[in-house]
């Protein structure tokens, strides 16, 4: 009877002792579990106006774009406007080396004046022929090759004038102007740049404002 009883007790003491870890166990997570106090502080919050700027890319194109060309083929050694910037009818943009040009015509001007020159000798030996056929002195046939002489020295001369024309306009053309009002485009050519008629891409594109 003793031997039950003892085993009896042991057996609650098991289980009690199981019961107290099992309850430790709980009393621990729960610990665990429990959220922690975190101090913070507080800020009032107020209702106010705030600007925010923000920024878009774009292309703005005008109501007339103008692609800007060179006439004649050089180097840029002068930009006169800055890229965005606002010009007149006329008023200068590139100039372009015309050096080149200004001695073409140099040459031109000095074979101009030989020219007038051999025509004023071809004039004399045609008056003179002329009035030696008339008193029959000569044959008319040397009076019509002075005649020709003279036809071909004139023809000479107005070869050499329309190159010195020819070389003014090209002059002319070393300082591109601005066809009409309106806002400098991109510049992609700088000082130095070697530019020409045939070139893929213009000098600028000049786009016209919108008229108010």
């Amino acid at each position: 009877m003793k031997r039950f009883t003892s085993k009896k007790n042991v057996l609650v003491l098991f289980l009690t002792t199981m019961l107290s870890l099992h309850s430790c166990n709980k009393t621990e997570q729960n610990t665990q579990d429990s959220p922690q106090t975190i101090e913070a502080e507080v800020l009032p919050l107020q209702i106010v106006n705030a600007q925010i700027d923000q920024s878009f890319r774009t292309n703005l194109q005008g109501k007339t774009n103008i692609e800007l060309r060179p006439q004649i083929s050089g180097y840029i050694d002068k930009i006169y406007v800055d890229e965005g910037a606002y010009v007149q009818s006329g008023q200068p943009i590139f100039r372009i080396n015309a050096t080149v040009y200004r001695e073409q015509k140099n040459t031109a001007l000095a074979s101009l004046e030989m020219a007038r020159s051999q025509l004023a000798t071809a004039e004399l030996e045609l008056d003179k022929y002329k009035v030696l056929s008339n008193k029959k002195v000569v044959a008319d046939f040397q009076h019509q090759k002075a005649k020709t002489a003279y036809q071909n020295a004139k023809a000479s001369v107005q070869q050499q004038q329309t190159l010195v024309a020819s070389a003014d306009v090209n002059i002319g053309f070393a300082v591109i102007k601005a066809p009409v009002n309106g806002y400098i485009g991109r510049i992609p050519n700088r000082l130095g740049a070697l530019v020409g008629p045939t070139d893929a891409r213009p000098l600028n594109t000049l786009s016209q404002a919108f008229s108010g």
